[in-house]
């Protein structure tokens, strides 16, 4: 059995410096649980296996481009430096693999220069990197790793895999990786060149007619531009997973500066706005020239504006004074006449009673005043444009709060364009540098794509003509050596077919028993008793009464999927360590508690990556007490680095203080 000895890293994600785990565990204490919060480095532990087994770090489908995981502060404090990891392994031999990156910083880029790898078993000299690969594929195959070093990620694509599709392809695909299918495929492969290359000899060995001589020497002239296609096809296609290489490494180049590139955008907008701003404050400017230039008066305007509506208080005032004045002279003087006439000056009759001060007689006098009254109303009303203009005034008024409002909105989007630039600093250009060539890389992928799908489809052709003029040729009993060799290779092919799927066929028995036996393990309701894997590698849970159950919780569809992934460990790797990293996110207490005690009984080492939202020191350590082996705490000391420590943190309530 298998087990990782010490993980030693250099300058590696947070890891500054040099550090190291020592990953060692005796007898029954075989589990090992690295506490950490989320940023800490729990993550960049769990790549730094990968990249130690494999010279790679692949997450999901994607290759993380090897300068992404450099320490910052490494990039940000030197010109030239390593990044190292290194691990250690003890089983049926002793060996260590290491892996090195020359890193070269230049204008605030980081660019990796060369990549060094080897592997020393105890007591012996370095092994070369053909014999490397081979030494570790057979100990640590990958295309298995997912099963020993899996993450709450995997599980959680599984969990919705199986919930998409029942399964379907998904655990075929799994169980062909265990099985090793890519390495039939390639003794298929093996046998149809084999085959080719007997019709091809078949076809200059032949002696018949001229009509069958033409025939086989149009074959062999096909398959001769086939296999040119094929060729061109290997070269466009290995381009074509260079150039994607190329462009997941400036992806993740790029994401380096996803502050910046976010800030240009932003840049670009708050000017936009600041222009738009601009145009508005000299749009409302030329409307204040213009109001202005027709009330140039404008500060004594509202002084000239008080000043007519005293007048026109005064000049009523007068006018009724004027008219009771009057009026009494008036009704006294005619008072008088009649009187002494004995006659009404007004009616022309015989003078009888007195005049009555407050009847409103009509008289010449009267209407002189209102003459006169009429004179100061028209002196008033020659002063009303001032009244007028009181809304174009206020108009006035308001033009000069937007411009001052819109001005401090231009000031406050100047202080955000100068902060964004700071922010964007010199390394806009880059971005703009790395983004062209990432559209190059894009635009020349494309094209070889496109090329790529007419050679196919020329293969194609030609490989039907191929087969229609086999068809017509007629079958000869004395078709010799070559004849029997294309047959023999026709025959093993589907020997090799056959056995896929009976091989296919067992493991998902196995599968299906292995999963069943963990699934009834970890899972909280006593319903459910199996899992069943059909001929179609469709997924279904069963009840004690070996009905299928219609429906799952999202706690039981997460430990469906925890445990076909156990099964398909158990069916896969034989002596490989298991290292899962926070798998226990989105579960309840209840289903935690079951995947500790079924990871207690695991005779195989264990190395746990968790943290506080997930794992309860108080509630969840006693499970595993008398299985642990060794405990670190990942411990930042500053932004971009944390510092290995070995026990656990410390704790209030079962939560990491």
């Amino acid at each position: 059995m298998m087990q990782y000895t010490e993980l030693s890293l250099c300058n590696w994600g947070p890891f500054l410096g040099d550090q190291r785990i020592d990953l060692t565990v005796e007898g029954s204490r075989n589990v090992i649980i690295v506490y950490g919060e989320n940023g800490t480095g729990k993550s960049h532990l769990f790549r730094a296996l990968h990249f130690a087994l494999y010279g790679e770090v692949q997450e999901g489908d994607d290759v993380l481009a090897l300068s992404t995981l450099v320490n910052d502060l490494a990039v940000e404090s030197f010109k030239n430096f390593e990044t190292n990891v290194s691990l250690s392994v003890s089983g049926d031999t002793d060996f260590t693999v290491h892996r090195q990156l020359k890193c070269e910083v230049e204008d605030n880029l980081l660019l990796i220069k060369d990549e060094a790898s080897s592997l020393r078993e105890e007591d012996s000299p370095p092994l070369s990197s053909a014999i490397m690969r081979d030494f570790i594929e057979r100990r640590f195959p990958q295309a298995v790793s997912k099963f020993f070093l899996f993450d709450a990620e995997l599980i959680r694509k599984f969990e919705e895999e199986l919930r998409m599709t029942n399964g379907g392809g998904l655990i075929r695909r799994n169980i062909r990786d265990i099985l090793g299918v890519p390495a039939f495929t390639n003794v298929a492969t093996a046998l149809e060149r084999i085959e080719r290359n007997a019709a091809k000899a078949l076809a200059t060995s032949r002696s018949k007619s001229d009509k069958e001589n033409k025939a086989w020497a149009e074959i062999a002239k096909i398959q001769a531009q086939i296999e040119e296609v094929d060729s061109d096809i290997k070269i466009m296609t290995d381009e074509i997973r260079s150039l994607e290489s190329d462009i997941r490494d400036l992806d993740s180049e790029l994401a380096r500066y996803a502050d910046q590139e976010k800030a240009l955008g932003k840049l670009e907008a708050r000017e936009s706005e600041r222009d738009t701003k601009v145009g508005s404050r000299d749009e409302y400017r030329s409307q204040l020239t213009d109001l202005t230039r027709e009330l140039w008066f404008s500060p004594v305007a509202n002084l000239v504006s008080r000043f007519v509506h005293a007048l026109e208080a005064e000049r009523d005032e007068i006018t009724s004074n004027i008219r009771q004045s009057v009026r009494r002279e008036v009704i006294s003087e005619l008072r008088q006449q009649g009187a002494e006439s004995g006659t009404c000056p007004v009616c022309d009759q015989v003078w009888e009673r007195s005049i009555d001060e407050t009847a409103d007689s009509p008289s010449v006098e009267m209407n002189a005043l209102d003459d006169r009254v009429q004179d100061i109303v028209g002196l008033t009303k020659s002063l009303r444009f001032v009244s007028d203009a009181s809304p174009r005034i206020e108009r006035l008024h308001d033009l000069v709060a937007e411009i001052s409002t819109v001005q401090l909105d231009i000031m406050a989007l100047g202080n955000q364009i100068a902060d964004l630039k700071v922010v964007i600093g010199d390394r806009g250009d880059h971005i703009s540098v790395l983004n062209a060539r990432k559209e190059e890389k894009v635009t020349e992928r494309t094209q070889y794509e496109g090329t790529l799908v007419l050679a196919k489809q020329d293969r194609d052709e030609k490989s039907l003509a191929v087969k229609t003029l086999r068809q017509k040729m007629p079958t000869s009993p004395d078709a010799g050596i070559e004849q029997t060799r294309e047959n023999l290779a026709r025959h093993l092919g589907e020997i090799f077919d056959n056995a896929v799927e009976e091989f296919e066929d067992e493991m998902r028995i196995r599968v299906q028993e292995e999963s069943s036996e963990v699934f009834r393990r970890l899972i909280s309701s006593s319903e459910l008793t199996d899992i069943r894997i059909n001929q179609d590698f469709r997924i279904s849970a069963l009840d004690k009464n070996g009905n299928e159950s219609p429906r799952l919780s999202s706690g039981q569809q997460q430990v469906r999927a925890l445990a076909l992934l156990a099964g398909l460990f158990e069916c896969g790797v034989k002596s490989a360590p298991l290292v899962m990293d926070t798998p226990f996110a989105r579960l309840d207490v209840t289903h935690i508690g079951n995947i500790l005690q079924w990871i207690r009984g695991l005779e195989r080492q264990v190395v746990l990556l968790v943290q506080s939202n997930e794992f309860n020191i108080q509630r969840d350590r006693p499970i595993l007490e008398d299985v642990i082996a060794r405990e670190y705490t990942l411990r930042p000391t500053r932004l971009k680095e944390t510092v290995i420590e070995e026990g656990m943190p410390s704790t209030t309530r079962g939560r990491w203080s």
